[in-house]
């Protein structure tokens, strides 16, 4: 396995009746998602462990970077936003 390549991808998705703010650190992008859309998260690997911390509260999901590296966003029509 090369780890220069691996990715943790994942999908983010505000539910049908609220709007979701998904907040990425420390980069500290800000994305607002409307009810029922959606963005996918990239997190490229990290050298060794790759750890990360997603916090939640009602109306914001908070994702780190793990060790630092940017992570990749694309809003739900396909377009990278970050």
């Amino acid at each position: 396995m090369n780890r220069k390549h691996d990715v943790f991808r994942f999908r983010v998705e505000a539910d049908s009746q609220h709007p979701l703010f998904v907040v990425i650190e420390p980069s500290g992008m800000v994305i607002e998602l409307d009810e029922g859309d959606h963005v996918t998260v990239e997190l490229p690997a990290a050298p060794g462990i790759m750890e990360t911390v997603i916090t939640h509260s009602p109306e914001r999901l908070t994702i780190s970077e793990p060790g630092g590296t940017p992570a990749k966003v694309w809003d739900s029509s396909g377009k990278q936003v970050w």
